[in-house]
Protein backbone atom coordinates (compact mmCIF):
# COMPACT_ATOMS: atom_id res chain seq x y z
CA UNK A 1 0.00 0.00 0.00
CA UNK A 2 1.36 3.31 -0.77
CA UNK A 3 1.53 5.75 2.28
CA UNK A 4 1.68 9.99 1.66
CA UNK A 5 5.21 11.27 1.62
CA UNK A 6 5.16 14.96 1.40
CA UNK A 7 3.25 17.90 3.40
CA UNK A 8 1.84 18.11 0.17
CA UNK A 9 0.07 15.19 0.10
CA UNK A 10 -1.15 15.13 3.57
CA UNK A 11 -2.42 18.45 3.14
CA UNK A 12 -4.42 17.16 0.10
CA UNK A 13 -5.83 14.49 2.04
CA UNK A 14 -7.08 16.53 5.00
CA UNK A 15 -8.79 18.49 2.78
CA UNK A 16 -10.50 15.71 0.77
CA UNK A 17 -11.41 14.69 4.46
CA UNK A 18 -13.19 18.02 5.07
CA UNK A 19 -14.80 18.62 1.86
CA UNK A 20 -16.53 14.90 2.35
CA UNK A 21 -17.49 16.06 5.50
CA UNK A 22 -18.86 19.69 4.68
CA UNK A 23 -21.00 17.80 1.99
CA UNK A 24 -22.59 15.24 4.13
CA UNK A 25 -23.75 17.92 6.36
CA UNK A 26 -24.51 19.95 3.34
CA UNK A 27 -24.40 23.42 4.69
CA UNK A 28 -23.50 26.25 2.04
CA UNK A 29 -21.98 30.01 1.62
CA UNK A 30 -22.19 32.25 -1.38
CA UNK A 31 -18.55 34.26 -1.11
CA UNK A 32 -18.45 35.17 -4.96
CA UNK A 33 -14.89 34.33 -4.51
CA UNK A 34 -14.98 32.13 -8.08
CA UNK A 35 -16.03 35.05 -10.07
CA UNK A 36 -14.62 38.28 -10.95
CA UNK A 37 -15.65 41.49 -10.05
CA UNK A 38 -17.80 42.63 -13.04
CA UNK A 39 -18.25 39.24 -14.65
CA UNK A 40 -22.20 37.81 -14.94
CA UNK A 41 -23.21 35.75 -12.41
CA UNK A 42 -24.40 33.49 -15.25
CA UNK A 43 -21.02 31.86 -16.11
CA UNK A 44 -21.89 29.45 -18.52
CA UNK A 45 -20.52 26.71 -15.86
CA UNK A 46 -21.44 27.96 -12.97
CA UNK A 47 -24.21 27.15 -10.38
CA UNK A 48 -26.26 30.04 -11.16
CA UNK A 49 -28.62 30.25 -13.65
CA UNK A 50 -31.21 33.20 -15.51
CA UNK A 51 -34.36 31.63 -14.36
CA UNK A 52 -37.01 31.09 -16.87
CA UNK A 53 -37.63 30.10 -20.25
CA UNK A 54 -40.35 30.49 -23.48
CA UNK A 55 -43.42 32.33 -21.48
CA UNK A 56 -41.27 33.16 -18.70
CA UNK A 57 -38.08 34.04 -20.11
CA UNK A 58 -36.75 37.01 -18.62
CA UNK A 59 -36.17 40.15 -20.73
CA UNK A 60 -32.47 40.57 -22.57
CA UNK A 61 -31.85 43.81 -19.92
CA UNK A 62 -32.08 41.54 -16.65
CA UNK A 63 -28.84 40.98 -15.67
CA UNK A 64 -26.90 39.82 -12.17
CA UNK A 65 -23.38 40.91 -12.02
CA UNK A 66 -20.82 40.14 -9.54
CA UNK A 67 -19.63 43.89 -7.84
CA UNK A 68 -17.16 44.41 -5.06
CA UNK A 69 -17.28 47.47 -2.51
CA UNK A 70 -14.96 47.81 0.85
CA UNK A 71 -13.99 44.51 0.17
CA UNK A 72 -17.53 42.53 0.43
CA UNK A 73 -18.30 41.22 -3.03
CA UNK A 74 -21.92 41.16 -4.26
CA UNK A 75 -24.58 40.57 -6.94
CA UNK A 76 -26.36 43.37 -8.16
CA UNK A 77 -29.69 42.06 -9.84
CA UNK A 78 -31.70 44.32 -12.03
CA UNK A 79 -35.23 43.97 -13.17
CA UNK A 80 -36.46 45.90 -15.61
CA UNK A 81 -40.51 46.85 -16.57
CA UNK A 82 -42.34 44.14 -18.13
CA UNK A 83 -46.26 43.08 -18.24
CA UNK A 84 -45.35 39.49 -15.91
CA UNK A 85 -41.82 39.18 -15.77
CA UNK A 86 -38.92 39.84 -13.00
CA UNK A 87 -35.53 38.79 -12.15
CA UNK A 88 -34.81 36.22 -10.93
CA UNK A 89 -31.28 34.20 -10.11
CA UNK A 90 -31.79 30.98 -9.13
CA UNK A 91 -29.16 27.70 -8.52
CA UNK A 92 -30.05 24.01 -6.91
CA UNK A 93 -28.76 23.18 -3.15
CA UNK A 94 -29.31 20.20 -1.31
CA UNK A 95 -29.61 21.00 2.06
CA UNK A 96 -31.48 18.47 4.94
CA UNK A 97 -32.83 20.17 7.26
CA UNK A 98 -32.64 19.14 11.33
CA UNK A 99 -31.73 20.23 15.19
CA UNK A 100 -28.52 20.14 13.70
CA UNK A 101 -27.92 21.44 9.99
CA UNK A 102 -29.01 24.53 8.27
CA UNK A 103 -31.46 25.68 10.89
CA UNK A 104 -29.94 28.93 10.81
CA UNK A 105 -30.36 31.32 7.83
CA UNK A 106 -28.81 34.56 7.05
CA UNK A 107 -28.12 36.77 4.07
CA UNK A 108 -27.43 40.49 2.98
CA UNK A 109 -29.91 42.91 1.47
CA UNK A 110 -29.44 46.42 0.28
CA UNK A 111 -32.54 48.22 -1.90
CA UNK A 112 -30.97 50.20 -4.12
CA UNK A 113 -27.52 49.61 -5.87
CA UNK A 114 -25.14 52.32 -5.82
CA UNK A 115 -25.77 55.15 -8.36
CA UNK A 116 -29.45 53.73 -9.19
CA UNK A 117 -32.80 56.18 -8.72
CA UNK A 118 -34.04 55.69 -5.15
CA UNK A 119 -37.45 56.30 -6.27
CA UNK A 120 -38.52 53.28 -7.69
CA UNK A 121 -41.15 50.93 -5.86
CA UNK A 122 -40.29 47.26 -6.19
CA UNK A 123 -39.64 44.55 -3.58
CA UNK A 124 -36.52 42.53 -3.35
CA UNK A 125 -36.63 38.72 -1.55
CA UNK A 126 -34.25 35.84 -1.46
CA UNK A 127 -36.40 32.46 -1.58
CA UNK A 128 -35.23 29.04 -0.28
CA UNK A 129 -38.14 26.33 -1.86
CA UNK A 130 -38.15 23.61 0.09
CA UNK A 131 -38.94 19.84 -1.23
CA UNK A 132 -40.12 16.67 1.04
CA UNK A 133 -39.99 13.22 -0.23
CA UNK A 134 -38.69 14.89 -3.31
CA UNK A 135 -41.63 16.88 -4.29
CA UNK A 136 -42.38 20.71 -3.52
CA UNK A 137 -43.39 21.72 -0.16
CA UNK A 138 -44.82 25.26 -0.69
CA UNK A 139 -45.81 25.04 2.87
CA UNK A 140 -42.21 24.98 3.64
CA UNK A 141 -40.69 27.21 1.39
CA UNK A 142 -38.74 30.49 2.62
CA UNK A 143 -39.03 34.03 1.78
CA UNK A 144 -37.75 36.88 3.10
CA UNK A 145 -36.69 40.95 1.96
CA UNK A 146 -37.69 43.96 1.63
CA UNK A 147 -38.89 47.07 0.02
CA UNK A 148 -38.95 51.11 0.79
CA UNK A 149 -41.85 50.44 2.99
CA UNK A 150 -40.51 47.50 5.13
CA UNK A 151 -39.46 44.44 5.77
CA UNK A 152 -41.07 40.97 5.31
CA UNK A 153 -40.68 37.26 6.22
CA UNK A 154 -42.96 34.61 4.41
CA UNK A 155 -43.09 30.90 6.52
CA UNK A 156 -44.55 29.20 3.81
CA UNK A 157 -47.51 29.38 1.78
CA UNK A 158 -49.35 32.30 3.46
CA UNK A 159 -47.99 32.90 6.79
CA UNK A 160 -46.35 36.56 5.59
CA UNK A 161 -44.81 38.65 8.47
CA UNK A 162 -44.19 42.45 7.73
CA UNK A 163 -42.88 45.17 9.63
CA UNK A 164 -45.00 47.95 8.01
CA UNK A 165 -47.06 48.33 11.08
CA UNK A 166 -44.39 49.04 13.22
CA UNK A 167 -43.29 52.12 11.36
CA UNK A 168 -39.83 51.00 10.91
CA UNK A 169 -38.09 52.72 7.63
CA UNK A 170 -35.98 51.21 5.25
CA UNK A 171 -32.97 52.71 4.43
CA UNK A 172 -32.70 52.08 0.95
CA UNK A 173 -29.04 52.82 0.42
CA UNK A 174 -28.02 50.52 3.73
CA UNK A 175 -27.50 46.90 3.92
CA UNK A 176 -29.47 44.77 6.04
CA UNK A 177 -28.68 41.44 7.73
CA UNK A 178 -31.60 39.20 7.90
CA UNK A 179 -31.12 36.10 10.13
CA UNK A 180 -33.86 33.33 10.24
CA UNK A 181 -33.17 30.59 13.30
CA UNK A 182 -35.65 26.95 12.47
CA UNK A 183 -36.52 24.89 15.21
CA UNK A 184 -37.37 21.75 13.07
CA UNK A 185 -38.08 19.53 16.03
CA UNK A 186 -40.90 21.96 17.49
CA UNK A 187 -41.73 24.16 14.41
CA UNK A 188 -40.72 27.22 15.84
CA UNK A 189 -39.35 29.77 13.45
CA UNK A 190 -37.91 33.32 14.73
CA UNK A 191 -35.94 36.21 12.73
CA UNK A 192 -33.64 38.93 12.92
CA UNK A 193 -33.35 42.28 10.80
CA UNK A 194 -30.22 44.29 11.70
CA UNK A 195 -28.85 47.06 9.85
CA UNK A 196 -24.92 47.32 9.05
CA UNK A 197 -23.39 50.30 9.56
CA UNK A 198 -19.06 49.91 10.01
CA UNK A 199 -18.91 47.29 11.15
CA UNK A 200 -21.93 47.14 13.78
CA UNK A 201 -25.52 45.63 13.95
CA UNK A 202 -28.21 47.82 14.81
CA UNK A 203 -31.47 45.67 15.31
CA UNK A 204 -34.02 47.19 13.90
CA UNK A 205 -36.98 44.11 13.17
CA UNK A 206 -37.32 41.00 14.94
CA UNK A 207 -40.04 38.35 15.71
CA UNK A 208 -41.40 34.84 15.38
CA UNK A 209 -44.22 32.52 14.40
CA UNK A 210 -45.88 32.30 17.76
CA UNK A 211 -49.99 32.35 16.62
CA UNK A 212 -48.70 30.68 12.97
CA UNK A 213 -48.78 27.20 11.73
CA UNK A 214 -45.77 24.96 12.59
CA UNK A 215 -42.38 25.45 10.15
CA UNK A 216 -40.63 22.32 10.15
CA UNK A 217 -38.88 22.30 6.61
CA UNK A 218 -37.21 19.05 5.07
CA UNK A 219 -34.94 20.19 2.98
CA UNK A 220 -34.51 23.03 1.17
CA UNK A 221 -33.55 22.30 -2.92
CA UNK A 222 -32.85 26.34 -4.66
CA UNK A 223 -31.57 29.24 -3.42
CA UNK A 224 -33.95 32.42 -5.82
CA UNK A 225 -32.92 35.94 -5.76
CA UNK A 226 -35.58 38.08 -6.88
CA UNK A 227 -36.14 41.56 -7.15
CA UNK A 228 -39.86 42.53 -8.62
CA UNK A 229 -40.25 43.96 -12.14
CA UNK A 230 -40.60 48.16 -11.60
CA UNK A 231 -43.52 48.53 -13.98
CA UNK A 232 -44.74 47.85 -17.23
CA UNK A 233 -42.05 50.25 -19.07
CA UNK A 234 -39.02 48.70 -20.54
CA UNK A 235 -37.19 51.75 -19.71
CA UNK A 236 -37.98 51.32 -16.06
CA UNK A 237 -35.56 49.89 -13.78
CA UNK A 238 -34.49 48.76 -10.49
CA UNK A 239 -31.32 47.75 -8.98
CA UNK A 240 -31.09 45.62 -5.73
CA UNK A 241 -27.96 44.01 -4.23
CA UNK A 242 -28.01 40.66 -1.94
CA UNK A 243 -24.15 39.47 -0.52
CA UNK A 244 -23.32 36.55 2.21
CA UNK A 245 -26.23 34.06 1.51
CA UNK A 246 -25.09 31.26 4.36
CA UNK A 247 -27.17 28.57 5.74
CA UNK A 248 -25.90 26.03 7.95
CA UNK A 249 -24.12 25.36 10.34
Amino acid sequence: MKTLKTTKQLLLAALSVISCATAAIGSYQENLSSYKVGSSLYSSNGPWIKFGSGKTKQPAANTATVREQDGIRYISLVAVGDNSINARAFRKVSLPVSATTNNEISADIRYDSPGTPSDVKSLSTITLQAQKDGTYDAASSLTFGLSKEGFLVRLGHGNRLESKAGGIKVDPNAWYRFVIRLTPETGKASFSVYKLNAGQQELVWEGDNLGLPKFSPKEFFSINLNVARPGRSPDQKKSSDFANITVGP
